[in-house]
């Protein structure tokens, strides 16, 4: 959680806002209990920019996850974060969202 700005906010597709890093531990928490599992992550940043101590940033990703009948799934998204500078210097997720793009084509494996 130490990624995390304290004032973060994490809008997670069909999820409620999550405000600050506990609800976002919980956001995260309750996502890994449900059997859904990472396998792997692919993430290409595609812009860029740095305003003050605000950064933003958007990229595409795709990866692998399984879920709780043990199948892999691939799936493909897009994502724009905002990074805020704190006053020790540290970059830090401040704003956080993603949706789902089309899948790559071949279905196991982007």
């Amino acid at each position: 959680m130490a990624l995390h700005d304290p004032e973060a906010i994490l809008l997670a597709p069909g999820k409620p806002a999550a405000l600050g890093r506990e609800a976002i531990r919980e956001h995260f928490r309750a996502e890994f209990a449900s059997g859904w599992r990472l396998l792997d992550l692919r993430s290409q940043v595609t812009s860029c920019q740095l305003s003050g101590d605000l950064a933003v940033a958007t990229a595409d990703n795709e990866g692998r996850v399984e879920g709780p009948d043990k199948a892999a799934v691939a799936f493909a998204s897009k994502m724009l974060t905002v990074y805020r500078r704190g006053e020790d210097g540290k970059w830090r997720l401040y704003r956080d969202t993603w949706n789902a793009r089309p899948a790559p084509a071949g279905g196991g494996k982007p």
